[in-house]
């Protein structure tokens, strides 16, 4: 690989200072491409009389041949420039017969063309070097253009993955080391991109990822690879994905690669719909490796801390509205709600609920409304819905286990619904509002019971026993009965129903027989009629009176002692006596 240098207008022409070694050889190169002689004889004289440690090299005598100038050649072979065998193979290869009118020129320089042109390798480091200088003297004149240094960096991928595949991991390391100049690494995706061109039909994806691993462990740094810059046609690309990203090694633009996988998944099934009558048909199998692969990306690409701007879900909506591959979107959308694709904070509560007009399936519609109901709450904030107007619609969330409040949020919402009860009553909409909080695995670590007792009733205290959020044990007695006035007595030994604090009693009651007698509890609960207060006092003396009459029982009698026949003759209790 050869490029070519384009001369540079202007000439170092004071030639009353001394010049520097790249001075000197800058302006030689331009006296050279200009095809002056005399300017080219002045620049030795000035090594002369200044003393200038330099003189001509491989680099130069390229640019005489190529100027194609017998006078020049001679010169630069005359001052000492040379090439070594393989330059020689390389520029006789590169000149072709343009480089005959000097071969006897270079033949006394000791470069014999004929030996070279009947050389078939080449030495991959001196091509390399050789292509890299002229690139950089190219660049000084700015003449480089970009579409030559992706060859350059091209060829360099070849020869690195040849000689890596080869297991001559010293050449790979010195390609890269001596003839790169390539920040951050070695860049393989053209290396990719060319051979998925070339034939992607049988373009071999697990076969890049060894080729990766022989380079780095040749000590060859590598570029993250650009895969959303390399055609998708090749079978099994996207397994690429999830091992170049296990290896750190997958860049570019995340967004771009994610937006033209996510639109061949939506066609991965057996019945593609062409047109209106045109119907074509995947294999399978085919079908199977597709959906297997996407999947694997979705771990990649598709997480709940993607990154997504509004143009992305505008595009995946796009998918569902437009897309009549009714099989392919259901296997897409469910493997992306099992990676959390859709607990990103970039699908807002309308993306949501439009996905769920368009969702392929029931059970999706119903999934979509639920992540949507839970997304309202969080932009919107809790206290958004602890009103009368929409309350409702944090209960459905609950019940559809959309919304899981915190142990902050749980405190908060028994406070708003204790200010909704009645004095002494709890409305059935506050009980189905706390049955679905404890439905949704709320946390009610922060809820104190005794809190959220009335002035006349138990009221939110007595439903979080009935609902089992709170076990009687958790309710200390001592603080049950400081918030309680003790019964003065009258009218029998219990308060009665017309007491102004009968169902608070009931409730002290009920608490101590819990604490006492759980294994009754369930039971008792389902009985009508019952009156803790009575129940307690009736099982604690009947406890008390079972425990008195088991102590003061007679004691049973002693079991008469067994009576074990006689040993026989000659042995004692414990085996033979002595002498027997």
């Amino acid at each position: 690989m050869m490029y070519p240098i384009w001369p540079y207008d202007g000439f170092i022409d004071t030639t009353e200072r001394a010049m520097n070694a790249r001075e000197w050889s800058d302006a030689l190169t331009r006296a050279l491409w200009r095809k002056d002689a005399g300017a080219v004889r002045d620049l030795f004289d000035h090594t002369f009389w200044f003393k200038t440690d330099f003189k001509p090299d491989w680099f130069h005598l390229y640019v005489a041949v190529q100027q194609e100038s017998r006078e020049l050649v001679q010169l630069m072979v005359t001052r000492g420039a040379r090439w070594d065998a393989q330059q020689t193979a390389i520029a006789a290869r590169s000149f072709g017969d343009k480089i005959k009118p000097f071969k006897y020129v270079l033949a006394g320089g000791g470069m014999y063309i004929d030996a070279a042109v009947d050389k078939t390798k080449i030495d991959a480091l001196t091509a390399v070097a050789m292509d890299r200088r002229l690139l950089a003297e190219n660049e000084k004149y700015g003449s480089v253009k970009p579409q030559d240094v992706a060859t350059f960096n091209l060829t360099v991928s070849q020869l690195c993955a040849q000689a890596a595949l080869q297991g001559d991991a010293a050449l790979a390391k010195k390609l890269y080391t001596h003839h790169t100049e390539s920040a951050g690494g070695l860049d393989i995706t053209p290396l990719i991109a060319q051979q998925i061109g070339q034939a992607p039909t049988c373009f071999d994806a697990p076969k890049i990822i060894p080729l990766i691993d022989r380079l780095k462990d040749a000590g060859v740094p590598l570029k993250p690879v650009s895969l959303d810059t390399v055609p998708d046609i090749a079978n099994g690309f996207y397994t690429m994905v999830a091992a170049l990203d296990t290896r750190g090694l997958l860049g570019g633009d995340a967004t771009a690669l994610r937006e033209k996988m996510l639109r061949r998944w939506s066609y991965a099934q057996e019945k593609l719909f062409a047109a209106v009558d045109v119907t074509l048909h995947l294999p399978a199998e085919t079908v199977r490796k597709m959906r297997t692969e996407f999947a694997e990306v979705a771990g990649v690409l598709c997480c709940s801390d993607s990154n997504l701007s509004s143009r992305d879900l505008q595009a995946f909506t796009a998918l569902h509205s437009q897309s009549r591959h009714r099989d392919a979107l259901t296997h897409m959308d469910e493997t992306l709600l099992a990676t959390g694709f859709f607990g990103n904070r970039a699908f807002d509560a309308e993306s949501l609920r439009v996905l769920a007009q368009t969702a392929p399936t029931d059970g999706l519609r119903e999934t979509f409304n639920r992540y949507a109901q839970g997304r309202a709450i969080d932009d919107r904030g809790l206290h958004h819905f602890l009103t009368p107007k929409r309350f409702t619609e944090l209960v459905t969330a609950m019940q559809s286990k959309a919304f899981k409040p915190s142990p902050e949020e749980t405190r908060d919402i028994v406070t708003y619904l204790h200010g909704r009860c009645r004095r002494r009553e709890v409305p059935q909409d506050v009980v189905t509002a706390m049955t679905a909080l404890r439905d949704c695995g709320a946390n009610f670590i922060l809820v104190d019971p005794l809190r959220y007792m009335g002035a006349k009733h138990p009221l939110l205290a007595e439903t979080m026993l009935d609902l089992d959020i709170v076990r009687a044990k958790d309710i200390k007695p001592h603080k049950l009965v400081a918030k309680i006035p003790p019964h003065p007595g009258l009218g029998g030994m219990f308060a009665q129903p017309g007491d102004s604090d009968y169902a608070r009693r009931e409730f002290l009651y009920r608490v101590m027989y819990e604490r006492e007698f759980p294994e009754k509890a369930a039971e008792i609960r389902t009985k009508g009629g019952r009156s803790y207060q009575r129940l307690f006092a009736i099982t604690k003396l009947s406890k008390t009176m079972d425990g008195i009459k088991l102590h003061q029982s007679p004691r049973p009698k002693p079991l008469p002692r067994p009576k074990f026949p006689p040993p026989p003759r000659g042995m004692g209790r414990r085996g033979p006596r002595p002498g027997h």
